[in-house]
């Protein structure tokens, strides 16, 4: 399975006035995640929290996440405070 990234909407909040205030022409490019997460391990979550019990079937022609370079963003605003 895949990987993915996640930020919370509490880092979201925290995060979006400072990449405003640093923003600049040309755009300063930045990626948004911190959290590397398998997607296993979301869909038992959501199994955990709905009471149900995900399945999974390998496949190679699933689509594959890539993980991003947050260094930028990292240097500008900071780490995420809240895990995924």
């Amino acid at each position: 399975m895949g990987q993915l990234e996640d930020i919370h909407q509490d880092d979201i909040n925290a995060q979006i006035a400072v990449l405003l205030a640093v923003a600049s022409m040309p755009a300063t490019i930045v990626n948004w995640g911190d959290d590397v997460v398998y997607e296993e391990t979301y869909c038992n979550y959501m199994g955990e929290i709905t009471g149900l019990k995900p399945k999974f079937e390998r496949t190679p022609d699933a689509v594959r996440h890539v993980v991003t370079d947050n260094t930028k963003r990292i240097e500008l605003v900071g780490k995420c405070r809240v895990k995924w």
